[in-house]
């Protein structure tokens, strides 16, 4: 099996897992539809705020609420986990 077609059957089984970088207005709003959809989602932000509201279950942007915050952690750890470390470094 090729590169390609391994991929595209990690995508098909929503096994592939998706980075986001930035979770501000683009970025959470990203991870978040991907969770949903049942894929892996590693989320990672330079401002450390961020990480660590999210992992309470808080949201900082006012058009998505704490609850869809909430349920997307309390989903994992598969089949759509979204994780986001507090520490890149």
């Amino acid at each position: 099996m090729s590169q390609l077609e391994d991929l595209l059957a990690k995508i098909t089984a929503r096994s592939a897992t998706v980075g986001v970088i930035g979770l501000g207005y683009v970025g959470l709003p990203l991870a978040l539809l991907f969770e949903e959809s049942g894929f892996p989602v590693i989320g990672f932000d330079i401002d450390p705020t961020k990480p660590e509201a999210l992992n309470r279950g808080e949201s900082y942007i006012k058009h998505i609420g704490p609850e869809r915050v909430a349920d997307a952690f309390a989903r994992g750890p598969r089949p759509g986990q979204l994780v986001v470390p507090t520490r890149i470094c």
